[in-house]
């Protein structure tokens, strides 16, 4: 028993070099650098079939953004730039200033139509607006009635003061007379100065005729005076540009009433003063 065991264990001995080298012997070593070298191959490799297909697809997506991206801005450039200019325009930056001009009416009333509207380029002197004159256009009837009357009444001042006239010679005659008689005492000196009475009264109906007669053509010239002012204000209710330039703003609208210059019927932009 004892030999038979003896025996195995040598051959275990003998036999364990062979099969499972040391660990500080070459050979150990060497098969453990090749099994971690082969281990890192291994393990970068599917590393690396892991990763690469992904960061192909990233490049893609990249490129695939870029080239949106400068589609979008593309068509933003497109979209937002502005249409030519036709022939004969010219476009700059910079501040302009220009004169602002409100256009009121002068008198109360209603408005009739307005021509003019936001926007629109005006001439001077062009009307843009018109008020209702119904009322000054009776007003102006009235004032030329006025006018004919006064008139009438200076022919008739004037005929009083050839009546006084008249009678004024013939007192003037019949004084001349009595004062001859008188001297040749055919009359009494009572007819004389009853002569010379009728002399003064007529002299002074003469200069009453006269004043009449300017009084009368003082009416005339008031009324003519009348006339004037009721036709100004008729074309005053005719509003036209004061110069060329831009409706602005159109503040009212027909059949509206407006006060005398308290609110601005039309804003113009003066392009004389730009």
């Amino acid at each position: 028993m004892q030999l038979v065991t003896e025996h195995d264990s040598s051959i275990s001995v003998e036999a364990l070099p062979r099969r499972l080298p040391e660990a500080d012997s070459p050979i150990s070593a060497r098969g453990a650098d090749a099994s971690v070298t082969s281990f890192r191959e291994s393990y970068d490799g599917s590393i690396s079939d892991q990763v690469r297909p992904r960061l192909g697809r990233a490049k893609w997506l990249v490129v695939a953004m870029l080239v949106i991206g400068a589609a979008a801005s593309l068509y933003a450039w497109r979209r937002l730039t502005p249409a030519p200019l036709p022939s004969g325009f010219a476009v700059s930056n910079g501040r302009l200033e220009a004169r602002q001009v409100e256009i009121a009416t002068k008198l109360a009333g209603r408005i009739e139509t307005v021509l003019a509207q936001e926007g629109d380029f005006v001439e001077a002197g062009q009307i843009i607006a018109r008020m209702d004159t119904g009322t000054l256009r009776a007003q102006l009837q009235e004032a030329r009635a006025d006018v004919a009357r006064a008139r009438t009444a200076v022919g008739t001042a004037d005929a009083f003061v050839e009546q006084r006239r008249s009678e004024l010679e013939l007192a003037g005659r019949m004084l001349k007379r009595s004062q001859e008689l008188v001297k040749g005492g055919f009359i009494s000196s009572e007819k004389l100065d009853t002569d010379t009475a009728q002399m003064k009264v007529a002299s002074a109906a003469l200069a009453a005729a006269q004043s009449q007669t300017v009084e009368s053509k003082s009416a005339v010239t008031a009324a003519n005076a009348t006339v004037a002012r009721i036709q100004a204000d008729i074309d005053d209710s005719v509003l036209r540009a004061p110069s060329a330039g831009r409706v602005q703003y159109r503040l009212a609208e027909p059949g509206e009433v407006l006060a005398a210059g308290d609110v601005s019927l039309i804003c113009l932009i003066s392009r004389t003063s730009i």
